[in-house]
């Protein structure tokens, strides 16, 4: 098999999978102001979280986060139990991350998506030996006509890349950098394409590809999450993201029910590998 039709039939794998655990996060504060970002569905215990950027939920009032739920992409408030960052937070914190704790009946209630189980996230994850898979909504990508008529009409893509080498500005406990091109190949269309540039992606959810062999086959059943992305860094043509651990223990410490199996998935990963 060549090495395009490789990567397309990935692309083609990883997309609707990943998707499924996908959600768009916007800030809807009227016509003139808002802000789109992404999140990633998780159910630990009985708790069901979007995985989010700190930023994304810092300083924002609790019924301006709105999202969608239906195949009709209308935008509802979101109803939650709780959140982190709160409204009155005057930033996102050092790692970036945040959550929104929503209701049960209302994750039964989203259509088409799912929530992903705590064995399919790997901490602890600097870079990664084979490729990459980020996912999330790029605000470049919503049609201009349909935003001025308060209509926000978003599309997942999912960006299949590689890790790099951390570097001496960049803490390699904290970060995973990933390259992010603007000028790019898309799967359908055999000529270059331009990439949206990361705005709105923050949040989204970094996966990484099963190490298998070479003439083995994978499962996107056995793609992991391993980080959640924060930035984009023009200049390097990357983008930044936050190693999942730190996501992890910021919901260790708010949900002590959790506390005690999410320990356990950290020591089990940490002591006996990733």
């Amino acid at each position: 098999m060549v090495f395009k039709d490789l990567t397309d039939n990935e692309v083609n794998a990883l997309a609707p999978h990943t998707f499924r655990y996908s959600i768009p996060i916007m800030e809807y504060h009227g016509r003139d102001e808002n802000y789109v970002g992404s999140g990633t569905l998780v159910k630990i215990g009985s708790r069901f979280l979007i995985a989010t950027a700190g930023h994304n939920l810092a300083g924002v009032p609790d019924d301006c986060l709105h999202y969608v739920h239906s195949k009709s992409m209308v935008y509802e408030q979101l109803p939650f139990i709780r959140r982190n960052p709160l409204s009155n937070a005057s930033g996102p914190g050092e790692a970036d991350v945040g959550y929104i704790e929503i209701p049960s009946e209302i994750a039964i209630s989203i259509e088409e998506r799912e929530f992903l189980p705590l064995n399919r996230i790997r901490p602890y994850i600097a870079t990664w030996p084979t490729r990459v898979f980020l996912t999330g909504f790029p605000a470049e990508m919503v049609p201009i006509d349909s935003a001025k008529k308060n209509k926000f009409i978003l599309s997942a893509i999912g960006y299949l890349t590689e890790t790099r080498m951390p570097n001496q500005q960049r803490d390699d406990s904290m970060d995973i950098l990933v390259d992010y091109e603007l000028t790019s190949v898309f799967v359908e269309r055999p000529l270059g394409w331009h990439m949206p540039k990361p705005h709105g992606i923050s949040g989204g959810g970094l996966w990484a590809l099963p190490l298998t062999g070479r003439t083995e086959l994978w499962n996107p059943d056995d793609t992991t999450l391993i980080g959640i992305e924060k930035s984009w860094l023009e200049t390097s043509n990357c983008v930044r993201c936050t190693q999942i651990q730190h996501w992890l223990r910021l919901v260790a410490n708010d949900f002590p029910d959790l506390a005690e199996i999410v320990d356990a998935h950290l020591q089990s990963r940490e002591l006996f590998g990733c």
